[in-house]
């Protein structure tokens, strides 16, 4: 069950497919360290020898069971992003409550779903935001898009057109899917912008049956206000407590699908000490429907859950070992 929360920068462009308007142009958190998957090491500057400095890089090792691989996932397009590209006015705007995908952020969230499948990706579980548009690049991504229900259970119902607020969508079956959560923790920077403001959570659970709602507390929307937007220390703990969360799931290999703010300032909390190219790929915006794979260790876990890749090997009569 949740705990209650309380209460930008550059990224890289995704190359799939090119939007019509649009060209393609801190301090640790106890003891958990967050890189990206394929930079494991995080440098440090050694003693001086005379004038010259060289640099040793400090390498974080744990045994497997004390680490996760989390796949950060913004949102795809949605109503409100046109609109506050027009005029950043328009995210105060009540008509953007809540924002739908728009078809090019459902084009995005199929094109992420590509990439998963062409690379091999593996997700045990998805976590995702309860804000409208992260529910549907979650459906976009990890949905069955190609098998009609005849049956099956939906994912997600049926979506009809409303011009300028909600692109339609045929309904999506959940066979063979990975089991997809919603977190109140990873929702977007609370506060002001109606469009961050969901609908109660049982409308999500009748458009969304294939869902996990379940760990959401409260029907309506307790979190946001209209005349406090959350200060940078404020989101910055709640990434923090998600984080937490995450570690005390059972799952390695976990999807996030989630909001530029939220990723942004959760991943500002790592990394302080790492080289620039690190922090680079740590803090740099997220783009709509960016997937950006970090590895998550805990130095000081006392986790004991159970290792598939160990092998307990054989014991001996004879003594062994380094003090023999």
């Amino acid at each position: 069950m949740l705990n209650n929360a309380y209460a930008p920068s550059v990224g890289c462009r995704a190359q799939h497919i090119r939007h019509p308007s649009k060209p393609f142009g801190s301090s640790s958190c106890n003891s958990i360290k967050a890189m990206t998957a394929t930079q494991l090491v995080e440098p440090a500057l050694s003693p001086h020898q005379g004038q010259q400095e060289q640099d040793k890089r400090r390498l974080v090792v744990v045994t497997t069971r004390h680490h996760k691989v989390l796949h950060l996932i913004r949102h795809g397009e949605g109503f409100h992003n046109v609109a506050g590209r027009k005029d950043r006015n328009n995210y105060k705007s009540w008509e953007y409550q809540d924002a739908h995908l728009t078809d090019y952020g459902w084009q995005q969230a199929k094109a992420v779903q590509d990439h998963i499948r062409a690379t091999g990706i593996k997700v045990e579980v998805v976590i995702t935001s309860p804000l409208t548009r992260a529910l549907e690049t979650a459906v976009g991504c990890f949905g069955n898009l190609s098998k009609p229900l005849n049956g099956t259970q939906p994912l997600m119902l049926e979506l009809t057109a409303k011009a300028g607020v909600r692109s339609a969508h045929p309904a999506v079956s959940a066979d063979g899917c990975p089991p997809i959560i919603c977190y109140e923790l990873c929702r977007e920077h609370l506060g002001v912008h109606p469009c961050d403001r969901r609908h109660p959570i049982s409308s999500k659970a009748a458009l969304f049956p294939g869902i996990d709602v379940s760990h959401i507390e409260q029907d309506h929307d307790h979190l946001w206000q209209e005349d406090h937007r959350e200060t940078r220390e404020e989101i910055q703990e709640r990434g923090r407590k998600f984080m937490e969360q995450v570690m005390a799931r059972p799952d390695t290999h976990i999807a996030v699908v989630s909001h530029s703010s939220f990723l942004h300032f959760l991943l500002s909390n790592y990394g302080s000490n790492a080289s620039t190219t690190v922090q680079g790929d740590l803090h740099r915006w997220f783009e709509n429907c960016e997937l950006r794979s970090i590895v998550v260790v805990d130095e000081q876990s006392s986790s004991k859950r159970h290792d598939p890749l160990h092998f307990p090997g054989y014991s001996v009569p004879v003594k062994e070992g380094p003090e023999v």
